[in-house]
This record gives C-alpha cells, structure tokens and sequence, in this order.
C-alpha cells in the first residue's frame, strides 16, 4: 500500500474515535468492503472511497478492503469518550488498535501524546510506539527492524511490570519475550510463519 493511502486510512481511523459521523461512514465503508470482494465496486461504496482517499487508490483495492475490514471490527469495540485525548483515553485508543492488529495506527495515536510527555512517561510510551511498530516491520519481512524494536522496546516497558499507567504489564511482557524469540529465529523465507494469534492483547485495568 502506497504511504499516502496508509496515512489516509489512518487518519480517517483517528478521526472515527473521535467522531460518531465519522465512525459511521468507516463502519459504512468496512460493511460494503465486506461484501465487495469482486469487481466493480457498487456505486455508493466507490463514492465514498474517492471522497476519503487520494486518487490513484483502484490498484490498491485488495488492501484497502481488508485495512477497512479490520477497522470496522476495531470500531465496534470502541465505545471510549468522543474527542477524548487524555492519556488514559490515548493508552484506550491504543490497546484497541493494538488487539486488532492495527500497528501503525497505533503510532499514529501515542506519538502525539509521546511528544508531549517526559522522563519515565515518556520512555513507557515509547517502548509501546517501539512494539507496535515492531510487528508492523514483521508484517512487511522486514525482521532486522522487528527484532531491534521489539528488543528495544521491551527494554523500555519492563521495569514497571507488573503494571503502570492502567496498563498491565506481567502477561503482555511475557507473551512479548515468547515473540520474540520465535522471531529471532526466523528468517526473510520463513517469517510468514510466525502466527498473529502469538501476539498478546494489550489489557488495561478496570
């Protein structure tokens, strides 16, 4: 998928979290795309698409549908506060798209709140940005930066096991380690072996 149209899609996503309209146009979009396998595309599913995303997206469908797919899916489990950006509510975006395997967005969603932090907050969220995009390189086969992100960003996180921030930590670290060590003994011929269903879910406390 071409950087524009990733970045598109992700900010549409963003702006569905935080906007019920908008959350309904996505949920709109993911229910054609689920029903839109085949070409052509119905009329009111290909209006929609070229008022959200940049020109040139046709090639890119196959993509498009199944990011749209997983977006509708993270969407109807968000039921977060409209317009909220506290950290609470950003660490609540983010373990949402985390659990739906959402990796780049969920950069997109902690960078911001990453850049106004300090010290200890600061590094925490870095290492989770450092984890999430870790994943996102390993679905693109790239494992050297998947290796270094995800050791790196474990780093960051473990000190505060058992859990901070509402994140809980004990379980999530664990089930990282085992990651990574299945990953470090993959390579660029075998990395589409390593199974998503071993990524743990991001909890938070009550």
């Amino acid at each position: 998928m071409k950087v524009a149209t990733r970045d598109a899609l992700a900010d549409l996503l963003l702006e569905a979290l935080d906007d019920a309209a908008t959350a309904a146009t996505v949920c709109g979009l993911a229910a054609a795309a689920r029903t839109s396998e085949a070409e052509p595309r119905p009329r009111a599913l290909e209006a929609m698409l070229r008022s959200a995303l940049p020109s040139g997206f046709d090639v890119e469908w196959p993509a498009i549908r199944a990011t749209l797919i997983q977006y509708g899916a993270a969407l109807e489990n968000w039921s977060g506060p409209a317009g909220g950006a506290t950290r609470d509510v950003v660490l609540q975006k983010s373990a949402l798209l985390f659990n739906h395997h959402l990796f780049f967005e969920v950069h997109e969603v902690l960078e911001p709140q990453w850049m106004q932090e300090r010290g200890e907050v600061k590094k925490f969220l870095q290492g989770l940005i450092q984890i999430a995009v870790a994943f996102y390189h390993l679905g693109r086969g790239n494992l050297a930066g998947a290796r270094s992100l995800l050791h790196e960003g474990l780093i960051k996180i473990s000190p505060h096991a058992p859990a901070w921030l509402g994140v809980e930590l004990q379980d999530f670290i664990a089930g990282l380690e085992k990651c990574r060590q299945v990953i470090s003994s993959l390579s660029p011929e075998t990395y589409k072996q390593f199974s998503p269903d071993a990524i743990p879910r991001m909890r938070l406390s009550a």
